[in-house]
This record gives structure tokens, C-alpha cells and sequence, in this order.
């Protein structure tokens, strides 16, 4: 071959082989933001929870203990979904006491009113949920009696899907 087609040898780096791409600095820093965003976007997903407006997010963790043969598997509160549903006519009761346990950093979700009037607050469980609705139960000043597995239809809307459901009878309203 002859050097004829190689007249111009500036565009070859005989140096440094490979390739050399370096982005400007536009794109490596909005790429930056981009990377940032999606880990707030993931972390968010993995646990939101808000208090007074306020997004606080944490890290699940998942706690097992076993006490005389019985395993009982515990996850941050934010993660268990607490519904409240106010079976009394008094107005706004179920909004006044999904803060509070939002405030504590239950996982609660809309509160709701009640089909059916209860005359005695009464929280239902999911099966592996005894733990936090026996905790729900001490922070509202309610009766260890009044904790209950769920074991049939309690007439709340997503209740198959809900870990706590707090029917909230007269006995709360005082307190």
C-alpha cells in the first residue's frame, strides 16, 4: 500500500487507543440530577410516609422475634396500613385520630366513616398484624379487649387488603 491514502494522519491517535468521549459538562451534570432524582423517587417509594405535610422517609427494615414457639415478624409502622373509620356521629373524629397515628408514623391511609355504628371502639387485625394493633390500641388509650383478629367482613371498604382497621366507637371521643 502506498502512503497516498494517508496523507493526513491528524485525525488518528497512534498514542492513546480507544475511545476518548468526555461529556460537557451540561451533560454530566444533568445527568447527575437525573441519578439524584431517581433515588429520591426510589427511596420515596420504598417507605413514604408524611407528617404534617412533611415527607419523612426511612428505610424498611423487617424484625423477627420468637417467644415461646410463636414467631412474630414486625415491619416499621410506616409500611403497616392502618385505616380508620369513625362508627360514631361525631363529625371529624376519624380525621383527629388518623393524624395522631400519622403523627406517630403509622402507615394510615384516608380515614372514613363507618357503615355500621359500634357502641365500643373495636381494632381488627390481619394475621401477623397483632403486634400493631395491640401498639394502636395502647396509644389511643383503647382496651387490649377491644383487639381482634379479622377474621370476617367488617363492612369497611378495602378491608382484605388493609393490616389495622380501628372502628371508632363513642368510648374514644372523650379521650
Amino acid at each position: 500500500m502506498s502512503d497516498e491514502f494517508f496523507e493526513d494522519d491528524s485525525h488518528v491517535d497512534v498514542h492513546h487507543p480507544g475511545s476518548h468521549y468526555q461529556p460537557t459538562p451540561q451533560v454530566a451534570i444533568g445527568l447527575l440530577v437525573a441519578f439524584i432524582i431517581s433515588l429520591v423517587a426510589v427511596f420515596h417509594y420504598v417507605n413514604p410516609v408524611s407528617v404534617n405535610g412533611h415527607a419523612v422517609t426511612t428505610l424498611p427494615s423487617v424484625t423477627t422475634t420468637t417467644l415461646g414457639g410463636h414467631t412474630q415478624t414486625t415491619v416499621p409502622r410506616g409500611q403497616v396500613k392502618v385505616q380508620v373509620a369513625n362508627g360514631t356521629s361525631m363529625s371529624g373524629l376519624a380525621r383527629t385520630i388518623t393524624s395522631q397515628l400519622q403523627v406517630k408514623a403509622w402507615g394510615v391511609l384516608q380515614q372514613i366513616q363507618s357503615p355500621q355504628s359500634v357502641s365500643a371502639t373495636v381494632i381488627y387485625y390481619r394475621l401477623g398484624f397483632q403486634w400493631a394493633a395491640r401498639k394502636i390500641a395502647s396509644e389511643l388509650n383503647v382496651s387490649q379487649a377491644a383487639v381482634q383478629q379479622l377474621k370476617k367482613f367488617t363492612g369497611v371498604p378495602g378491608y382484605n387488603i388493609d393490616d389495622v382497621i380501628v372502628i371508632l366507637g363513642p368510648d374514644i371521643s372523650h379521650g
